[in-house]
């Protein structure tokens, strides 16, 4: 009987350990989707030179488009008209619970960031 107690208990922190490793790796894979989209949303404002409310509904049709639900910030100087050569970073901030099977959840807030530059010449 008491081998079965431990075989019982040792499944069950089998369990319980393989569950924990889940879900760090899905908290690592939204982490990583969150730079590649950050590196994006980069992109995107690099090739068009500006960050208005037309870049900011672009920058938000790509985030629905590929299911990503998160805070988006630019900073930098003249970001509504940048220049050839301006500096800016994109930052996307999101919030993940992480825990297991309804116990411990722990609120982590991921961000991804890029620094980008711009390509367009405005005259």
């Amino acid at each position: 009987m008491n081998i079965i107690l431990q075989s019982v208990a040792g499944f069950g922190i089998s369990a319980v350990v393989t569950a924990i490793g889940l879900s760090a790796l899905a908290a690592g894979v939204e982490d990583f989707h969150l730079n590649v989209a950050a590196t994006d949303v980069k992109r995107i404002i690099e090739t068009d030179g500006v960050y208005d409310a037309a870049e900011q509904q672009k920058v938000a049709a790509y985030l629905q488009n590929n299911e990503i639900s998160a805070t988006v910030s630019v900073t930098g100087d003249n970001i509504q008209n940048l220049s050839l050569g301006d500096a800016f970073t994109v930052t996307l901030q999101k919030s993940y619970s992480f825990g297991v099977a309804g116990i411990g959840f722990t609120p982590l807030t991921f961000h991804g960031r890029a620094d980008g530059t711009s390509e367009v010449y405005h005259k």
